[in-house]
């Protein structure tokens, strides 16, 4: 997969391309299905145009909204699916009041765009009206055939990015591989923390989050670690360390079980399984350390210092 912040770096004009425009967050199992109906045959490529950032977001004044992963883990979802090009247009003001028409005249001008996909629900250009209908009437004129895809359901609800992030909010974490495909989780890079966690014989692997990226309730999580091509039990707390207070950063820090590499600077990706307890202040290291030991062993683990 190509990923571009530009048309201009494609430089094949030639071969037919089947386009979709859309954000895709989470890369849910409805955006799935819409992306695997891109090529239907092998002498066509796909291109996926999204934006960066969210729509949503640069509308949002008060910056409330959320992304639900990372564009780390959208990239890598993406080239799992075969995408061949990912397009991440900058949402600047110049893109928010062009029409919808002036859009997708940008890709069916320059390429070989045989096909355009989206979801049922997509809006795109200035005012929002670019919809299935404006889009697929545009396409007739211009000669380019037109899909739209169904919105997908399960047992009744129909998947959503804010869907999952209300099982999320809800700690429904069991529900989420329904909608999503897979469990809900937050990757990165593991960064330098305070070795707090090592003083007090619960060494931590620490992400630190950006601030649109949702993150669940703060408090404390039964999780799975994945590291390179292995995976291991976990214990994570989601949180801005009240007793330790030091910045209002949200930190995600994570006990490894039977684990002892030094991982800095390597990516894991932690799976959020159970839901445990709520982040709380404690009075002091003793505290902590009676209550993680608690912690711990609520699920069924007894803990080896």
């Amino acid at each position: 997969m190509i990923i571009l912040d530009s048309l201009d770096k494609i430089s094949d004009r030639k071969t037919p391309i089947v386009l979709t425009v859309g954000n895709f967050d989470g890369v849910h199992l409805g955006h799935q299905e819409l992306l695997k109906s891109l090529k239907t045959n092998s002498g066509q490529k796909s291109l996926v145009a999204t934006f960066d950032p969210h729509p949503v977001e640069y509308f949002d004044v008060n910056k409330k909204f959320r992304k639900l992963f990372s564009t780390g883990d959208q990239n890598k979802q993406m080239e799992a699916l075969g995408v061949d090009y990912l397009l991440r247009i900058k949402f600047d003001q110049h893109v928010a009041t062009m029409s919808y028409e002036q859009f997708l005249l940008q890709f069916t001008n320059q390429f070989n765009v045989q096909r355009i996909v989206i979801g049922h629900d997509l809006k795109i250009g200035k005012d929002r009206v670019g919809d299935r209908f404006s889009i697929q009437a545009w396409c007739q004129k211009a000669g380019i055939n037109f899909e739209v895809i169904e919105p997908l359901d399960v047992d009744g609800q129909v998947i959503s990015s804010t869907y999952i992030k209300t099982l999320v909010e809800d700690n429904k974490f069991s529900e989420v591989p329904k909608f999503l495909g897979r469990p809900y989780s937050i990757n990165g890079l593991v960064v330098h923390g305070d070795k707090r966690g090592r003083l007090i014989g619960f060494p931590t692997a620490n992400l630190t989050c950006h601030r649109s990226l949702y993150v669940p309730n703060f408090g404390v999580y039964q999780t799975r670690t994945l590291w390179k091509n292995s995976k291991f039990d976990s214990i994570t707390n989601v949180g801005k360390t009240p007793t330790f207070k030091t910045d209002d950063l949200v930190k995600i820090e994570t006990h490894i079980f039977d684990f002892d590499t030094e991982i800095y600077d390597d990516e894991i990706t932690v799976e959020f399984l159970k839901f445990i307890r709520l982040e709380r202040k404690f009075s002091g290291i003793d505290e902590i350390k009676s209550q993680i030991s608690l912690d711990i062993a609520s699920l069924g683990r007894k803990h080896q210092p």
